[in-house]
C-alpha cells in the first residue's frame, strides 16, 4: 500500500511543497492541510494523524506547537529556513537593488546567517537576527522588526512568517519572505519517506527485549532461604510471561538473572505508545522488590536484534540500572524510555558536521550527538544543570563541556538566572 504524508502549515509554503510532491507520486500520496493561523495546528494534526504515515510541517513554529501540545508517534519533520532559502531571498534583494547590510532576520540561526554573510563577503555588522521564540505572536515579531526600522538600524526585514510579513507590509516596512526552495524541499521529503518506510519496516521486524535483574547476586545474599530466591525468580518470570503474551512474544530464561522476550516491532510500538514509555518497567517497579535494566533491540535477524538489545542493556547499566534503552537497526539509541531526559541519537559518528565539531572541540562524537538530540528536544538555550540532567553527568562535567563549546565558538553566554543564594547560573545558547 502506498504511503500517505500529511503537509501542515502556511498556504504559500504548502503550495510549493504540493508541486514538488507530484514528483513522488509513485512513492506516496500527499495530504495537504493549510492553516490561516498557526494556532490551528493541533486541530489539523488531530484531524489527519490517523490517516497518514508521517507529517511535514511548513516551518519550525507549527512543528514546535504540535510537538509541545500533542503526543505524536509517527515521523514528523519540518521545512527548515536555511541554506538555499536564505541565499534565494538575498539574491532577490540584490537584484532589486536593496541594501544587504542593514537587515533584520527572524526564526533563523544566527550562526548560519553569519556564515552566509562571510561566504558572500558582505559585512554583517549591521545585521540583526532574532531566533525562534515559542511564545511570541505574529504582531510581536512585527513590532520587534518595526522598532529596529524606526531607529534607522535596518532598511529591510527578512521574515520566515507569512502573517508577520503581511503586518510589516501594512506598516510600510520593506519586507521579504523566506520560502522553501525545491532542493531543500526534496531533502526533507526524502528524509520523511525514509523515516516512514523505516517505521513500517520496524513494525514487521524482529524485536528482542533483554531484561536483566540489577545486582541480583548481591541482593539475594540477604534472602533467608533458597526457596525465597526461587519464588522471586518465578514471580519475575510470571510478570514477564504476562507481558510476552500482551506483545505476542515468546520468553526465554537465560540463567538466574536474565530473560529474553522475542516479539515484533509493531507489538512493542503499540505497547510503549510509540516508544515514549515502558509499561514493563513500570510493572517491575510496582510489583517486584528488585530492580531491572532493560535493553530493546531491532534487527532483520534474531542475532542482529539481540546484539542491538544488548547494546541498549549496556547503556541502561551504564546509567545505574532501573531504566530502558532501545537500539534500532540503524544503530540509533533512544532512552531512557519514559523519562523526562529521554533522547534519541545515533551511536555512529559519520555525519560530517558532527565530526567537524568533535574535531574542533575534542568532545566525542557520541556527546555531540547527544547534545544535538537535546537541542532538538528542548531548544538551544541551556544551563549547566539542565545539560547535566539530559546527559546524565555531574554539574561540573556539564560546565566543562559548555566552557569548551563557548571557547570554540559553538556556544555563547546569553544571560544569567538567580536561584536565591549563591552565584547565579549562566544560560548558554548552543550554536551547533
Amino acid at each position: 500500500m502506498k504511503l500517505k504524508i500529511g503537509f501542515i502549515g502556511a498556504k504559500d509554503t504548502l503550495a510549493i511543497l504540493e508541486k514538488i510532491a507530484e514528483e513522488y507520486q509513485e512513492d506516496f500520496e500527499a495530504v495537504i492541510a493549510p492553516y490561516e493561523k498557526k494556532e490551528e495546528t493541533p486541530d489539523l494534526v488531530k484531524r489527519y494523524i490517523n490517516g497518514v504515515d508521517a507529517i511535514i510541517f511548513s516551518g519550525q513554529m507549527p512543528y514546535k506547537i504540535a510537538k509541545k501540545q500533542m503526543d505524536i508517534t509517527i515521523p514528523t519533520l519540518y521545512m527548515p529556513h536555511r541554506g538555499t532559502s536564505i541565499y534565494q531571498v538575498l539574491w532577490k534583494m540584490k537584484v532589486e537593488g536593496r541594501d544587504l547590510e542593514k537587515v533584520s532576520f527572524d526564526n533563523v540561526s544566527e550562526r548560519e546567517i553569519k556564515e552566509i554573510y562571510q561566504d558572500l563577503e558582505i559585512s554583517g555588522s549591521q545585521v540583526y537576527v532574532k531566533e525562534y521564540q515559542e511564545n511570541l505572536s505574529y504582531q510581536e515579531w512585527a513590532e520587534h522588526h518595526k522598532g529596529l526600522y524606526d531607529q534607522g538600524k535596518i532598511t529591510t526585514v527578512i521574515t520566515c512568517l507569512r502573517e508577520t510579513g503581511e503586518i510589516l507590509q501594512k506598516m510600510g516596512v520593506p519586507t521579504y519572505r523566506v520560502l522553501v526552495t525545491k532542493p531543500l524541499a526534496r531533502q526533507v521529503i526524502e528524509a520523511t519517506l525514509y523515516e516512514a518506510k523505516s517505521r513500517k519496516l520496524r513494525k514487521n521486524q524482529l524485536a528482542v527485549v533483554v531484561v536483566n535483574i540489577d545486582d541480583f547476586q548481591k541482593e539475594i545474599k540477604s534472602f533467608p532461604s533458597e526457596y525465597k530466591v526461587q519464588k522471586l525468580k518465578l514471580d519475575f518470570q510470571r510478570l514477564l510471561l504476562d507481558y510476552a503474551e500482551e506483545t505476542k512474544g515468546a520468553i526465554f530464561s537465560m540463567g538466574s538473572d536474565e530473560f529474553l522476550i522475542f516479539t515484533t516491532g509493531g507489538a512493542l510500538e503499540t505497547s510503549t505508545n510509540g516508544f515514549h514509555n515502558s509499561p514493563l518497567m513500570e510493572r517491575i517497579r510496582k510489583e517486584m522488590t528488585l530492580r531491572a535494566s532493560i535493553g530493546v533491540g531491532f534487527g532483520t535477524t534474531a542475532y542482529d536484534a539481540e546484539h542491538n538489545a544488548r547494546i541498549g542493556l549496556a547503556h541502561a547499566k551504564e546509567r545505574g540500572g532501573d531504566c530502558v534503552f532501545l537500539v534500532d537497526q540503524d544503530h540509533n539509541l533512544t532512552g531512557p524510555l519514559g523519562k523526562g531526559n529521554q533522547l534519541e541519537y545515533s551511536l555512529a559518528s559519520s555525519d560530517k558536521n558532527i565530526l567537524r565539531i568533535a574535531e574542533a572541540t575534542g568532545l566525542s562524537g557520541k556527546n555531540i550527538n547527544r547534545l544535538m538530540a537535546m537541542v532538538q528536544k528542548q531548544g538551544n538555550q541551556v544551563s549547566a544543570k539542565e545539560l547535566a540532567y539530559y546527559l546524565q553527568m555531574t554539574d561540573r562535567s556539564a560546565r566543562r563541556i559548555l566552557g569548551i563549546l563557548e571557547n570554540k565558538g559553538y556556544g555563547k553566554i546569553i544571560g544569567e538566572e538567580s536561584e536565591g543564594r549563591g552565584r547565579p547560573k549562566k544560560i548558554y545558547e548552543l550554536l551547533l
